[in-house]
């Protein structure tokens, strides 16, 4: 996803929030570690000297999550492959994600892989996908699959009941 096409969403994100509460602030700024998201950058020639180099950020709607929450640097991924930002949806996944790999992305607990923890039984289903049950220690590929499960069964792969 490129760069203009996040500026969209979170402008969308950003109205969104205005619209439905203009007393509250409408976004947060969240540190993202730049080695899990890197926006993509033109390389540009210049000839003055290099000055130094700041720490990237990605603005965050306010109303999506608790700056404290765990695991939130995988957000704009999840926000990426097509999870809704809705705080309703987005808290649940990250309290997962948590709950389920400490938000390590190739956690392996054997039958169990990736930030979601997608156990081994969706192997048939994974085919479909054209990936193997390792393939989900991918972040990427694990939210887009757990995506996928959680629109045909709510929350209850990960034993949360469903609103």
């Amino acid at each position: 996803m490129n760069r203009l096409t996040l500026g969209v969403i979170a402008a969308i994100a950003i109205l969104g929030a205005w619209i439905l509460d203009a007393d509250k602030p409408a976004i947060t700024t969240v540190r993202i570690p730049s080695t899990v998201y890197t926006p993509v950058t033109t390389p540009v020639v210049s000839t003055t000297k290099p000055q130094a180099t700041t720490t990237t950020t990605t603005t965050i709607p306010a109303f999506l999550i608790d700056p404290e929450t765990p695991c939130q640097e995988w957000l704009p991924l999840a926000l990426e492959v097509g999870w809704p930002a809705d705080p309703d949806v987005i808290r649940p996944l990250l309290q997962i994600i948590w709950r389920e790999s400490r938000c390590t992305a190739d956690a392996d607990s054997g039958p169990d892989h990736g930030l979601l923890q997608i156990n081994q039984i969706h192997k048939v289903w994974l085919v479909d996908f054209g990936w193997t049950h390792e393939d989900m220690k991918d972040p990427r590929k694990n939210l887009t699959f757990g995506l996928a499960l959680w629109r045909s069964s709510g929350w209850k792969p990960w034993a949360i009941p469903s609103t």
